[in-house]
């Protein structure tokens, strides 16, 4: 087997033979880029000193950490355990031997660069940059030390950690040695193929610094920064670094930090940076893929030392990204910014809101613009729904746009607000024929507007009828043996026509209302914040009601003794051992709302009926709730009773103000809002109604082909499309573990990326908004649900990551209707993402909770416990000190 291997050798190892660094070495050098000379110590020739290893305590401790009570802790301590146990490995005779082999091509005087290179290094979706080591200047008499230092930096704490947190098992420690011949460098850095500041694909971006480049890589000083763009060939930006320190290699090995007297000079010339820029496209085109490299320049000679994908770019599916110099779109994320959903949804799950949107497409302009990034304005690719931002900006303007967005996520509509000129706004729209169809079909809904205006019970009871016409509609659907994708085309057509005909234009009537009521009151004086209350807790919304019916679920155990805790009701209903009551409300409770849960709008995440035990911990919580007055239907109440009252004061100060006849007008406009406009969130309902239906449709088929050998698991289904389902139910031969791994590949790009941006161009750039002002101890977002409420900070990844207890401030990137049961105990709700008409303000609202939104990195400046008073009605968060928090 051969465990050495040269740069130049032919063919190239594997990178599971020689690691990260050491392949792309080998492929740069094979490719004839300027690599310095040198070889690769293979995995397999440390196979020794793992053995060596394996046989200590401190090996056997490190498979046991993860089941530690403290994993960290336990995990350090074992890492350092080994780390001395590996402080005495020596080469044996025959490493010793291969090394001197290698050395034979390289003079007797070399320096050299020693590396660690991992297999599980340098790949798209985990780069360990900085956990691994490297050694500079190093003689050959050093080697040996170098290359022990080099394999132990496999075992050290950092390094496991990371490993743990990205999926790699850290009892299969596997590491490759690079020796390089170093490069007494005049000038070295790094460079990226994408802006990593703003993702801009066109743009490469060089940080450089007097001597070796180990002081711009580990951070040691400020370095020069140069911005190329790589269409043109222009340098666009060249920024002066303090480049407090440099490190130089000494002639007999090792280095030296010193200060370099040039630091206000720029290190490189226009020249040598756009050579820079050849080498570097030249390396992406290699690679196929963004990469960063570090490079130095010696003797006015340049040299390539490393090169690595950037893990940390966010790639667009490439019928999203236009060429070079061509007009470019502007995309809003709208999995984020209107449903809070942060990670890609699954395959299957991307299909079926497919059909919704085709649907829903064809219902409203008459053709399906969908399909077409070109002329669509909602296109969905990769688990992500798109809104083509280009297209909105050219069919309403950008100020009328990001105006009426802000109500919805008013930090991407500042983001889009801040660009300048109409850079992103083509020219012509090309579906002009779909503008006629929208403009064809309002006459349709003129009925419905009118009605809605004028005899607004009327209209909710006609309304009522249809909802229930579609609910019979769907009853055979639901058996009906049928393929899955007929059965979801008949099932959206008919939930469109619901929501289309009947459901937006009473909403939209409702919300129309409400605007003019707030024109009515505007010159009034004296009446700040009542104009807002006027839409708390509308009846009839059947989110809300699902958080209230916690407590009345609640009610039939509050006569137990002891209190059932969620443990007890979940094994409780395993053996039917609970009050019939309880058992015939909870059946009810799941018949009406059991479709929904976390993360609803993607069909592989688990439903309320599947997943019950976040429902059954806010119940056992109530039936502990020591005042009736703080649980959510008097909560609930109240919030009504501030409506109420609020409505009676504008209606006295209307009549004082403007007389009879307005306020006539005033008057009805309230019965049209408080008859109309709970209806907003029944559309989502009925759509994830529709999407259980085609869930549990699913899992059967994959338990069957799970059964048949053909998946994996089960939840395997859920990464093949509706279509795939079908095929796989009519071909037996169909390869589904292939189609799903194919299927998978852009959605898991994108599912690496740390934090996926709300706005980007079709070239890359993520969009930003100029940051909020907000005092020092302040959080400032908008202010979407009034009240003011000091308590304990409590954030949340997931709904059900831990208890949420009464009166803490829930804090969240975002919520859909799945997290309504934990609007119950919240005090107040912080979220990063949303507005006005985000699912968490409408139901903070409902319940009459102060909520701020849009409140960037929420979830990182905020810690659980932190006393925080939240300022609904000024959209500010205050950090209490302790006196303060004592007091609230």
């Amino acid at each position: 087997m051969k465990l050495v291997w040269s740069f130049s050798d032919t063919p190239a190892p594997a990178n599971a033979v020689v690691g990260g660094k050491g392949f792309s070495l080998v492929k740069m050098s094979q490719a004839g880029l300027a690599v310095p000379p040198g070889f690769v110590l293979s995995v397999d020739f440390f196979n020794p000193w793992i053995s060596t290893l394996e046989q200590t305590t401190a090996w056997r401790d490190l498979a046991r950490a993860q089941q530690a009570v403290d994993p960290d802790a336990a995990l350090a301590a074992s890492c350092a355990a080994l780390k001395t146990a590996g402080a005495d490995l020596a080469l044996s005779a025959e490493q010793q031997q291969m090394l001197d082999a290698a050395l034979g091509a390289h003079p007797p005087e070399s320096l050299f660069a020693v590396r660690s290179s991992s297999p599980e290094e340098d790949l798209e979706g985990s780069s360990f940059a900085g956990g691994y080591e490297t050694v500079l200047g190093v003689t050959v008499a050093g080697l040996p030390e170098a290359i022990r230092r080099a394999f132990l930096s496999c075992l050290d704490v950092r390094v496991a950690i990371y490993k743990r947190e990205h999926g790699f098992d850290v009892t299969r420690p596997r590491i490759a040695v690079v020796v390089q011949r170093q490069i007494a460098s005049e000038i070295a850095g790094v460079g990226f193929s994408v802006n990593p500041i703003s993702n801009a694909y066109d743009e490469a971006v060089y940080s450089s610094n007097w001597g070796l480049g180990e002081t711009v890589v580990a951070g040691l000083a400020s370095p020069d920064t140069f911005v190329v763009d790589k269409a043109s060939g222009e340098i666009v930006e060249r920024a002066v670094g303090n480049k407090e320190t440099s490190m130089w290699l000494q002639p007999d090995g090792g280095t030296v930090e010193r200060p370099d007297p040039r630091h206000d000079e720029l290190t490189l010339s226009d020249e040598q940076v756009l050579a820079l820029t050849e080498q570097l496209q030249r390396i992406e085109a290699l690679y196929e893929k963004p990469m960063d490299i570090e490079w130095a320049v010696a003797g006015g000679e340049l040299f390539l030392l490393q090169a690595r994908p950037i893990t940390t770019v966010v790639q667009l599916p490439a019928e999203l990204v236009t060429e070079p110099g061509e007009q470019r779109r502007l995309y809003l994320d709208i999995t984020i910014s209107v449903q809070g959903l942060f990670e890609p949804m699954s395959v299957l799950g991307t299909s079926i809101i497919r059909e919704v949107m085709t649907a829903s497409s064809k219902r409203v302009f008459g053709t399906d613009l969908t399909r077409d990034i070109d002329s669509t304005v909602v296109y969905l690719v990769a688990g992500r729904i798109y809104g083509n931002i280009s297209n909105m900006l050219l069919l309403v303007g950008k100020k009328r746009w990001t105006e009426a967005f802000s109500v919805m996520d008013p930090v991407a509509a500042a983001a889009v607000a801040a660009i300048e000129g109409d850079q992103y706004v083509p020219e012509s729209y090309p579906k002009k024929s779909a503008v006629l169809g929208f403009l064809n079909n309002i006459p349709d809904k003129a009925i419905n507007l009118i009605e809605g205006r004028l005899m607004p019970a009327h209209a909710r009871r006609g309304c009522d009828k249809k909802i229930e016409r579609f609910r019979q509609r769907l009853k055979p659907l639901r058996d009906a043996d049928e393929p899955m994708l007929d059965l979801a085309q008949q099932a959206y057509g008919h939930a469109t026509q619901l929501i289309f005909d009947e459901l937006v234009p009473l909403v939209a009537t409702a919300r129309r209302a409400f605007s003019k009521m707030k024109d009515l009151c505007e010159p009034l004086e004296g009446v700040d914040g009542l104009v807002d209350s006027l839409d708390l807790s509308l009846p009839g919304n059947v989110t809300v009601e699902m958080g209230l019916s916690l407590e009345e679920l609640a009610e039939h155990l509050r006569e137990l003794d002891p209190l059932p805790t969620a443990d007890d009701l979940a094994r409780g209903l395993e053996t039917r051992d609970l009050p019939d009551s309880f058992l015939q409300a909870w059946a009810e409770f799941l018949d009406r709302y059991g479709h929904r849960g976390p993360g609803e709008l993607d069909a592989a995440n688990p439903r309320y009926r599947d997943e019950p035990d976040m429902l059954l911990a806010q119940i056992a919580q109530l039936c502990r709730l020591e005042d009736p007055a703080d649980g959510p239907v008097a909560i609930f109440e109240r919030s009504q009773g501030v409506r109420h009252q609020a409505f009676e004061t504008l209606t006295e100060a209307i009549h004082e103000h403007y007389g009879w006849l307005q306020t006539k007008r005033f008057q009805s406009l309230y019965k049209v809002l408080e008859t109309l406009g709970a209806l907003r969130e029944s559309g989502k309902y009925f759509i994830v109604m529709i999407m259980d239906m085609l869930r549990q449709r699913a899992l059967a088929h994959g338990k069957a082909l799970h059964a048949a050998g053909r998946l994996d698991n089960v939840q395997q289904v859920f990464d093949l499309e509706i279509a795939d389902v079908d095929r796989a139910v009519a071909e037996p031969e169909l390869d589904l573990r292939k189609l799903a791994a194919e299927r998978r590949l852009e959605s898991d790009r994108l599912r690496a990326v740390a934090e996926l941006p709300r706005v980007i161009d079709s070239r890359g750039r993520i969009i930003r908004p100029p940051r909020p002002e907000a005092r020092e101890g302040e959080l400032a977002g908008q202010a979407v649900s009034a009240g003011q409420v000091r308590g304990p900070v409590k954030v949340l990844a997931e709904p059900d990551e831990k208890p949420l207890l009464p009166g803490d401030i829930l804090v969240a990137r975002a919520t859909d209707p799945g997290w309504t049961p934990l609007f119950v105990n919240a005090a107040a709700i912080v979220l990063e993402v949303g507005g006005l008409l985000q699912h968490g303000a409408l139901v903070a609202r409902e319940y009459g909770k102060p909520c701020v939104a849009g409140v960037t990195d929420a979830t990182k400046e905020l810690r659980d416990g932190t006393m925080v008073e939240v300022d609904g009605a000024a959209g500010i968060v205050r950090l209490l000190d302790e006196g303060a928090a004592d007091q609230g």
